[in-house]
Parts: structure tokens; C-alpha cells; sequence
């Protein structure tokens, strides 16, 4: 049997809250660090054969890293309306429509961020919107590189591996 026994919120940030949870899981008693927040969406935008990308640092890692435009839930919101307006602020792209690709649990070993992703390879240009703390860089990257990139390791993003391989799976389809 698994119970929670209690959850004590230790840290209450901006984008994570960081839990300590005690359970109960088949007459053990363990303590569990959990970080909770909202989760995003992502797009893996494609157009005459290219996919779009932003390259942007990211401070765990102190490098820039590529991948999909990406970005956090609103609280309550639908993932989908995430991910139409993050294409939109951060690549200047307004998608007429998205294709669900999947939901995925992002690390569940300590964590409880869904991160969900989208397709879509019609859109219209629109400008770009930038968050005041987002610096990024929009490139479209020919897909075959693209994969090659991944394949290499040049691009060591989770969600736009996910995507990725999820675009070989169904090649055919497109």
C-alpha cells in the first residue's frame, strides 16, 4: 500500500515549489523530495523542411542550449493555449492549428512536471514577443541536420529529443 503521510512546502519559488513528503509504500516509511510546479508545452514547428529552434542559455548547465520553443503553464490553463502563445512570443509564429504529439512525465524520480508537446507546419509570421528575462535566438535548422544534431548529441534537450524522435516514428506521415 502507498500513502502519503504528510508534505511539508520548504521552498515557495517563482517557477518550483520544493516539498518534503513522507510515505508510506508497502510498510516503509521513506521521505520523498518533490518538486512541484505547472508544467509546459512545446512545439516543434516545421516549414519547408526546417524546424524552428531557439537557442538560449541555460544558468544549471552555464552553456546555450538548442531546442524547441517551450514554456510554462498559466495556472489552470490548457497546455495547447500554452503552447500557441509560446510559439508565438518566442519564435513570431501563430500556429492555425497544433497536432498533440504527447503528454511526458519530465524526470518522475523527483519531480511532477508534465511537459506536453505539439506539432505544427502552418502558421503565419507575426511578431516575435519576448518575455523581460527571455533572451533567445530563433534558427531553422534544415530537419535532416536537425536529426543528426540529435543523433551526435550537439542537441541534449529532453523535449526536443522527445519530439524528435517522435517525428521519425511518424515520418511517414508527413
Amino acid at each position: 500500500m502507498k500513502k502519503l503521510i504528510s508534505s511539508k512546502n520548504i521552498y515557495d519559488g517563482h517557477v518550483v515549489k520544493l516539498f518534503v513528503d513522507e510515505v508510506e509504500n508497502e510498510g516503509l516509511l521513506l521521505k520523498r523530495e518533490v518538486v512541484r510546479n505547472r508544467g509546459g508545452a512545446s512545439v516543434l514547428a516545421e516549414l519547408d523542411g526546417k524546424f524552428a529552434f531557439v537557442r538560449q542559455y541555460r544558468h544549471p548547465f552555464g552553456e546555450d542550449f538548442l531546442e524547441l520553443p517551450a514554456g510554462t503553464r498559466e495556472k489552470g490553463e490548457d497546455p495547447s493555449i500554452t503552447a500557441y502563445r509560446e510559439l508565438q512570443e518566442e519564435c513570431g509564429l501563430k500556429a492555425k492549428s497544433l497536432k498533440f504529439i504527447c503528454e511526458y512525465a519530465v524526470s518522475p524520480g523527483y519531480s511532477s512536471e508534465s511537459l506536453y508537446l505539439y506539432y505544427a507546419n502552418d502558421f503565419e509570421f507575426v511578431e516575435q514577443n519576448l518575455d523581460s528575462d527571455e533572451q533567445l535566438e530563433v534558427e531553422w535548422i534544415d530537419k535532416r541536420k536537425a536529426l543528426h544534431m540529435a543523433k551526435t548529441g550537439e542537441i541534449r534537450d529532453g523535449k526536443t529529443l522527445v519530439a524528435l524522435l517522435w517525428y521519425i516514428a511518424n515520418r511517414d506521415e508527413f
